[in-house]
């Protein structure tokens, strides 16, 4: 999952501004989340996402991606962007789960 976001990225925000085309073809391998219609637009939607909170002081001090989950809450922007919030939802479940099996695997 890390090789789908930018390491030295300072927030969030600029992780999914440099790697939009790489988030983008993650979504392929959840077909049942993103339907043929709704990825010809999240590219789009995360366009202007983007440009949109660039210069809002709320989303630029965001340190993680969970922030950013919880902002788009807080300001009612996964309402706005729903195929953004998604993309975040799916990023945060793909960061989760290694830690999952690595907790689950026998001693």
């Amino acid at each position: 999952m890390k090789k789908f976001l930018k390491r030295d990225s300072s927030t969030p925000l600029e992780s999914f501004a440099f790697c939009k085309e790489k988030l983008i073809c993650l979504t392929k391998f959840y077909p049942s989340k993103f339907s043929y219609m709704e990825l010809m637009g999240l590219q789009s939607q995360l366009e202007t996402f983007i440009r949109d909170v660039r210069f809002d002081n709320q989303f630029l001090k965001l340190k993680r991606i969970v922030d950013l989950s919880q902002m788009l809450v807080k300001t009612k922007n996964y309402i706005v962007y729903p195929m953004v919030y998604l993309l975040v939802k799916l990023v945060l479940f793909c960061l989760w789960q290694p830690q999952q099996l690595k907790d689950a695997s026998p001693q």
